[in-house]
């Protein structure tokens, strides 16, 4: 992996991980300051996941609407907050460009760290609705790019 994202540019990588609510994420940097946020998605059979997913209640979010209740105590509780430390890792570094990117609950998750990060360009890949309309607001006139297959159930839910 140190290899091939050397051959990409990036020259660093820092990894995050909150065990309690099994939420993982890459971050990268490359000389240009091009920074890369990566959640990863669902693991299929890991309970922890089954109840992040099935944890849709809406909940008020604090930079505007409402949001799944799961992602939202995935992105910003547990043991190891992957809000603050993604934070921290933006402030320390600087991108000059920030993409935010993940598949499934990792698109999510993504969605919820570039509502933090109105400059962020958004990518996903197979992303559930994630917030109300008043949520979703927040992406007018945004770099969005939302990838989906055409029988896809996730990203109708």
């Amino acid at each position: 992996l140190d290899a091939a994202l050397a051959a990409l540019g990036f020259m660093s990588r820092s990894y995050f991980e909150d065990r309690q609510s099994n939420t993982q994420a890459m971050a990268l940097i490359d000389a240009e300051g091009l920074g890369v946020i990566a959640f990863r998605g669902t693991q299929a059979g890991h309970p922890v996941d089954a109840i992040t997913d099935m944890s849709f209640r809406p909940v008020a979010w604090d930079r505007g609407g409402k949001v799944h209740q799961g992602f939202a105590r995935a992105y910003d509780g547990g043991g190891f907050n992957i809000r603050a430390a993604l934070k921290d890792w933006i402030a320390e570094h600087r991108p000059a460009r920030l993409i935010a990117t993940g598949h499934s609950l990792g698109a999510a998750l993504a969605t919820l760290l570039a509502s933090d990060h109105p400059a962020a360009e958004l990518v996903t890949f197979g992303s559930p609705a994630v917030g109300n309309p008043t949520f979703a607001a927040l992406f007018a006139a945004r770099a969005v790019r939302r990838y989906c297959n055409c029988c896809d159930i996730v990203v109708r839910v």
